[in-house]
């Protein structure tokens, strides 16, 4: 509790929000703020004219849970952080949120502002949501709106649970402004959104140049809640001029008028789901196990990792999948002819792109398929 009532003194004043940094030493359980403030419940960090700026917040890679949230004022920024400018935030975890607002909704942060590339480093970097994000407009399930932004860079952001509302984004609701985002997990049950407001897996809405690398998108339900009308679906992006290396989609769009174009380069999609363009369709048995290796063209081992089922991004995971172990046979160097009875060298990459140790054999064949002894 005192740690609770530590996290929202943050908010009390201008000395406190401007540049100031932030550790969080230990988990909060946060489930008393459901009856905080006459059921509005947590206040958001920086709202109206006091900012979080200049400052930042390092979570230590501890949780906040059942954090909760209920502020539909027009104009109120909702999230932990209601309006972040030039701040670095990372390595934070929420579970079980429920955080419901008007504008500019998201789980972490409402509103982003600024360049905020703080020496190279990711501005935002590791921040993790699970729960209901639910806002009128502009609501993402890390961040609502990131607001004229430039030379904003991003790594290992995650999402699950449900979003809804106008302009919905699994990571964000809407972009205005240049931001990179690397290693990108959005797994939500429903994601929706309505009032000719874009919906898409990982922004909803973007109005300049957002790039996106290494992302998987599993959304049981992405959809317009007015069906097919002005708003643009689709399980990357919504709208806006956006590139996509390396992603994984699997997602199923019910209703609503599907995104035509997007720029996005070794891109797959689940057959049987729906349709993405310039993203490549793939059956279920080449998406899985140690098959997806040869059907995606990916980094396996460093950044991605083969599982039992869909692969994984390295950053996500804890390590136990079973080992995958890659012999490429494409690089087997192709030794000159040597004499009876000589030694010949030969090498071969080898690469597990699993989680765990393993091993496989390796068999040399003569042309005429005499089987070779390995020394």
């Amino acid at each position: 509790a005192e740690m609770l009532a530590e996290l929202q003194a943050i908010n009390h004043n201008s000395s406190t929000l401007g540049s100031t940094y932030y550790k969080l030493t230990s988990d909060i359980d946060a489930s008393a703020t459901a009856g905080w403030n006459s059921g509005t419940g947590f206040v958001p960090i920086g709202t109206g004219q006091s900012t979080f700026q200049n400052g930042g917040f390092d979570g230590s890679n501890k949780s906040i849970s059942r954090i909760y949230i209920n502020n539909t004022t027009a104009g109120v920024n909702v999230g932990i952080f209601g309006e972040v400018y030039e701040s670095k935030i990372n390595n934070l975890e929420l579970t079980g949120a429920k955080i419901t607002g008007s504008n500019r909704v998201g789980g972490i942060i409402g509103n982003l502002g600024g360049n905020i590339n703080v020496d190279n480093l990711q501005a935002l970097e590791n921040l993790h949501v699970d729960g209901d994000i639910s806002g009128a407009s502009d609501t993402g399930g890390i961040i609502g709106y990131a607001e004229d932004v430039s030379d904003v860079r991003a790594d290992t952001l995650r999402f699950s649970g449900n979003i809804t509302g106008s302009n919905v984004g699994g990571i964000i609701g809407r972009v205005d402004g240049g931001i990179e985002i690397h290693n990108v997990s959005v797994d939500a049950t429903l994601m929706s959104g309505g009032q000719n407001g874009d919906i898409g897996g990982v922004f909803g809405s973007s109005g300049a140049v957002a790039s996106v690398k290494d992302i998987i998108v599993k959304v049981d339900d992405l959809r317009d809640i007015d069906g097919p009308g002005t708003s643009s679906v689709h399980a990357i992006s919504g709208s806006g001029t956006n590139t996509a290396i390396n992603t994984l989609i699997i997602a199923n769009t019910s209703q609503g008028n599907l995104r035509s174009s997007f720029s996005a380069t070794d891109g797959y999609y689940l057959d049987g789901t729906q349709q993405y363009a310039g993203l490549t369709g793939l059956s279920r048995a080449n998406m899985t196990g140690i098959a997806a290796v040869d059907a995606m063209d990916f980094d396996w081992g460093d950044t991605w990792r083969v599982t039992d089922s869909f692969p994984e991004l390295v950053a996500f995971s804890d390590g136990s999948e079973p080992a995958a172990v890659i012999i490429d046979s494409q690089q087997l160097n192709d030794p000159s002819a040597a004499d009876a009875g000589a030694t010949v060298a030969v090498s071969v990459p080898i690469n597990n792109a699993g989680g765990t140790e393993g091993s496989d054999e390796i068999t040399l064949t003569k042309s005429d398929g005499t089987q070779l002894d390995a020394q």
